[in-house]
């Protein structure tokens, strides 16, 4: 989706540890994912 210019959450794992991508904000549970949508909600984080 990078490619697209599509900024995307990935959820950090031992099959894409070795991505980086700064369009890429990596989480390691459903808990950060929350809070990164939460900072797109609230207009601290542009997508």
């Amino acid at each position: 989706m990078v490619d697209n210019g599509i900024k995307s959450i990935l959820m950090t794992t031992k099959m894409n540890e070795q991505i980086e991508d700064r369009e890429i904000v990596r989480v390691n549970n459903w808990n950060n994912i929350y809070t990164e949508i939460q900072k797109i909600k609230n207009g601290e984080m542009k997508f």
